[in-house]
C-alpha cells in the first residue's frame, strides 16, 4: 500500500503525489477542482480525474473559474487516495470507446460541492 502524506484540503495523498504536485506546481485546489469538475475515467485499476476545456466551461456555468486548472490529471486508487498528478493538454489518450477505459460524465457541481466548501 502507498504511504499517505497528510490529508491537506481533504485529500489523502501518497508521498509520490505530494512530491509530484510540488515539483509540477499543481496546488491542492487544482487537484480538488479536477475531482469536482473533471471527467472521471476508470482504467487499469485506477480512477483518473481530468480537466479539459468542456469541464472549464461547466465549472464557469456554476460560477467557478478553473481555467488555470485546464489539463490537470489526477490519478487516484480505487480507495480514493491520490497516487500522482500531472498536466497534459492531450486528452486523446483517454480514448472514448477504447475497451480499457470507462468514461463517466462529471457530476453536476451542486452535487459535488464548491471549491470553497472546505475553507
Amino acid at each position: 500500500m502507498h504511504d499517505s502524506v497528510g490529508v491537506e484540503a481533504g485529500l489523502a495523498m501518497s508521498r509520490h503525489a505530494r512530491t509530484r504536485s510540488f515539483a509540477r506546481s499543481i496546488p491542492d485546489d487544482a487537484i480538488l477542482a479536477a475531482r469536482m469538475y473533471g471527467r472521471e475515467v476508470h482504467t487499469r485499476g485506477a480512477v483518473l480525474y481530468v480537466i479539459g476545456k468542456k469541464d472549464v466551461a461547466t465549472a464557469r456555468s456554476y460560477g467557478e473559474d478553473i481555467a488555470r486548472c485546464e489539463g490537470v490529471h489526477v490519478v487516484c486508487s480505487r480507495e480514493d487516495q491520490v497516487l500522482t498528478v500531472y498536466r497534459s493538454q492531450n486528452l486523446r489518450s483517454l480514448g472514448r470507446g477504447h475497451r480499457d477505459f470507462g468514461y463517466t460524465q462529471p457530476y453536476s457541481a451542486p452535487n459535488r460541492g464548491s471549491l470553497d466548501a472546505g475553507h
